[in-house]
């Protein structure tokens, strides 16, 4: 009887959705819920759009970055670092054939090219470099545990959309069969 397999499709499946999810899970139940999404839509789908989508995991993702771009900024510490500097000036002089100078016009200039290489620093670019190795491993983990929680809300909102169809299919099969 279409009772009995109400109850059977029904039996230890939850009705409602766990909290909090993730801010892309209710467009992604929105779009489940129309009509003709809701045929076409697959669970890969919904999961691919959601990672596309998603704020949280696109926020881990740029501090991932962020991280890796402290990474590379504390192993330049051990580089040399290179400084350039010139200047030009224009003067006159009129000494008023004092000492038999005459009136010239001078053009100063000066170059100056500086290297410095770091030879000791203590183990504290050492130090540096490996606060920003695990910070950026921490910050990948971060990202992966960001896209699982996703997915398994992703998919917890699917099979509970897909639940909630089934049971609006058979209650519209009650209604018909009591009328």
């Amino acid at each position: 009887s279409v009772q009995a397999a109400g109850r059977q499709a029904g039996r230890g499946l939850p009705l409602t959705m766990p909290s909090p999810l993730s801010p892309a899970v209710p467009v992604l139940l929105g779009a489940l819920l129309l009509p003709a999404a809701a045929g076409a839509t697959t669970l890969q789908d919904a999961i691919s759009l959601a990672l596309q989508h998603d704020p949280g995991l696109k926020r881990a993702q740029a501090e991932k970055d962020a991280a890796h771009a402290r990474l590379s900024q504390a192993r330049a510490g051990r580089l040399p670092t290179v400084t350039a500097s010139g200047s030009v000036g224009a003067a006159r002089t009129d000494f008023g054939q004092f000492f038999g100078f005459g009136t010239y016009n001078l053009t100063p200039r000066s170059a100056a090219l500086t290297i410095q290489q770091p030879l000791f620093t203590g183990g504290v670019v050492s130090a540096a470099i490996a606060q920003a190795r695990s910070m950026d491993m921490v910050a990948r983990a971060h990202v992966d545990d960001v896209r699982l929680g996703l997915i398994a809300d992703v998919a917890e909102a699917f099979v509970a959309v897909r639940v909630a169809e089934r049971s609006l299919e058979l209650v519209r099969a009650q209604v018909a069969e009591l009328t």
